[in-house]
């Protein structure tokens, strides 16, 4: 899957969750940075600015699956875990520190 295809299914999952996802975006992106912290990390750098500090804010999905392509070894896993948690969210499952609090 190029990096194209992988951003425009990420972001159509999104889309097609919006409520879901939107509502919950902060514990969406904690859930998935604990999984794949290496392209949460590079999208964090990808987006500071020359001469800042690099910011604890979580970076959008959007600019995850865009700029932490790279670091992404498995896409369709990463796929996987999104629908996951949105899955888990839409059941009426609670988050805790990014993790289902079961």
């Amino acid at each position: 899957m190029d990096s194209q295809q992988f951003f425009d299914e990420v972001m159509a999952i999104a889309s097609e969750n919006e409520d879901v996802f939107y509502d919950n975006e902060s514990g969406v992106g904690e859930y998935l940075q604990h999984r794949w912290p290496e392209a949460f990390k590079e999208a964090q750098i990808s987006t500071t600015e020359e001469g800042e500090e690099i910011s604890d804010i979580l970076p959008s999905l959007g600019e995850v699956a865009d700029l932490g392509y790279d670091k992404i070894n498995d896409h369709e896993k990463f796929i996987n875990d999104l629908k996951d948690v949105i899955d888990g969210l839409k059941a009426g499952r609670w988050m805790r520190s990014g993790e289902f609090d079961d």
